[in-house]
């Protein structure tokens, strides 16, 4: 029977081991598995900037799972460079009228208000988007664009440090979620 000989792992080896495994995990971005939550404060449409500006709830680049206790408000989103930004909004439930939820984008003017912002999506361009809750779809809309669907993209080019508000509405007294992923 002969015998066996166990090899001693160096202390070096395994620093440079665990070394190479830091340096690895700090090269993936933080977006890549980050998700935030957020809740939305309740907020009406309006157009007046310094009302908005109150109670916008501020979203970041990666996947956002959104709550709106009221199933209205605004977000805001300032780009961090220039680029061509892509909102996608899905997994919509809640909502007290699911035939009615959008989501409306709009730019700041120079007059302490907003305007709408349009933005590119399957069928054209538009400054809605609609959507459906609860897996609900819509078959009796002829433009490809106004038929709400359970997930809908809206891409758009900022400059860096423009920004971006976003009005959503699925009525006005139920609760909503939503997820949002900007890229």
């Amino acid at each position: 029977m002969g015998a066996t000989t166990a090899r001693a792992i160096s202390p070096v080896k395994v620093f440079a081991v665990l070394l190479a495994l830091v340096v690895a995990l700090a090269f993936i971005p933080s977006a890549a598995y980050a998700v935030t939550s957020k809740t939305v404060k309740k907020q009406g449409f309006t157009t007046e900037l310094n009302v908005i500006k109150k109670k916008a709830t501020t979203v970041k680049k990666g996947t956002t799972k959104l709550t709106y206790k009221a199933g209205q408000g605004y977000l805001k989103f300032t780009a961090t460079k220039t680029k061509k930004y892509k909102f996608t909004y899905s997994n919509v439930t809640g909502g007290n009228n699911t035939s009615n939820i959008y989501v409306s984008f709009y730019s700041p003017t120079n007059y302490n208000s907003i305007t709408s912002k349009k933005v590119r999506t399957n069928g054209g361009k538009d400054s809605t988007l609609w959507l459906s809750a609860n897996g609900h779809t819509f078959s009796n809309y002829s433009n490809a664009l106004y038929k709400p669907i359970p997930k809908r993209a809206g891409t758009v080019k900022l400059k860096k440090g423009q920004t971006i508000y976003m009005y959503f509405n699925s009525g006005y007294s139920a609760r909503t979620k939503a997820k949002l992923v900007i890229k």
